[in-house]
């Protein structure tokens, strides 16, 4: 047999286990195989290396399986830590299960729907499926750049369609509920009562809230400027927010003033009082008694809930505070680009998504407003 030229290649079944093998010459007058269940499977794999050598692009190292490469990637990204948590345990609890021993290279459309569609049937929420999807694309992305892939398969799998929302809306609080907190903390002496005031009237998230520090509030001018959120993955720091529309500045009401005035006096009383106070980097306006972070479990634990209790609430998350604010705002009729610039959301559509409740009530008014316009005609 006349010895081939280099990119030139052969088919043939192999008799120990009857897969089909492309036989390839590469460059450097090795050889490389290429395997397919079926001739035609060998077959396109064969042309599609011949064509990657034909102009001078690698081919993926078929030896690189999914578990090796994105735990490289993920070592490697850079990032927030509490981001890069997050993907890592996407990656650990439900990609390397799934795809872990193939190849990258082999990684198929088919076998990422399937896995959403699986994933749907085990009882994840749509939502948490379409941020895998971002983590998967996001680390194929960065394989195709590096040539490791010839295509993102992300990019071509499509998620299942998302189900109809059987769970009932998130009920914000009412007014008479949020002035019963506020009555209690008040009443309590309770050292987090300014914070209260300002989730219940900004609509903060509990990291922006305890990673705000004094040179971000401006009381004299009643603003407070969002530039970082206190993170406890691997101990406690102060990260950038969660997008850059997460950075903002906001107006605060009178009452969130005159709250923040007091805590102001309380705090500098307690930091005179404490020799340890502080860590020597951060001027929290939330921290702990000793004046450093405080844990977000333990504020939840031993504060929150309790406050809840004897205040006679409903139990509910601390987000419920961020929505209700939110709520509130859309139901006055505030224009939803404002209020989504006010509140941190990345766009309108993040708004329209979860709050459509208060906007029908927005749009009955609209209703309203047209016939009685009809009507004076």
């Amino acid at each position: 047999m006349a010895k081939r030229g280099k990119g030139e290649g052969s088919l043939y079944k192999r008799k120990s286990d009857g897969r089909w093998v492309g036989e390839l010459t590469l460059p450097d007058g090795t050889q490389k195989y290429l395997y397919g269940r079926t001739r035609a499977i060998a077959s396109a794999r064969l042309f599609e290396a011949q064509q990657r050598l034909k102009h001078g692009q690698p081919l993926p190292d078929e030896r690189l399986t999914v578990a090796k490469y994105l735990e490289e990637w993920i070592q490697k990204k850079d990032g927030k830590a509490a981001t890069l948590k997050r993907y890592g345990d996407i990656i650990r609890c439900h990609f390397i299960p799934a795809w872990g021993r193939i190849a990258l290279a082999r990684l198929t459309v088919d076998q990422v729907e399937a896995f959403y569609r699986q994933k749907l049937a085990e009882g994840l929420a749509w939502g948490t499926i379409r941020t895998m999807r971002g983590v998967l694309h996001t680390a194929l992305q960065d394989a195709l750049r590096r040539e490791k892939v010839t295509r993102n398969v992300a990019d071509l799998a499509k998620l299942p369609k998302e189900p109809e929302e059987t769970a009932p809306p998130l009920e914000p609080l009412t007014p008479e509920e949020a002035n019963a907190l506020l009555k209690v903390a008040h009443e309590q002496g309770d050292r987090f009562e300014a914070l209260y005031w300002l989730a219940v009237t900004t609509g903060m998230r509990e990291g922006e809230l305890l990673g705000l520090c004094w040179p971000e509030v401006d009381l004299a001018h009643g603003t407070i400027q969002v530039r970082r959120t206190l993170s406890l993955v691997h101990g406690a720091h102060l990260d950038p927010p969660k997008s850059k529309t997460s950075r903002r500045t906001i107006l605060l009401t009178a009452q969130a003033i005159e709250a923040l005035k007091v805590h102001q006096d309380r705090q500098k009383w307690e930091q005179k009082h404490c020799p340890h106070w502080g860590d020597g980097v951060h001027d929290l306006v939330f921290p702990n008694t000793v004046g450093r972070a405080q844990s977000i479990p333990d504020f939840l634990c031993d504060h929150f809930q309790p406050l809840l209790h004897d205040a006679g609430l409903r139990k509910v998350t601390f987000h419920l505070f961020r929505h209700t604010a939110i709520s509130w705002l859309l139901r006055q009729g505030i224009p939803l680009p404002d209020v989504a610039a006010y509140v941190g959301h990345a766009n309108t559509a993040t708004t329209l998504r979860t709050y459509s409740h208060p906007l029908a009530d927005s749009q009955k008014r609209i209703v309203d407003a047209m016939e009685r316009t009809l009507a004076e005609g």
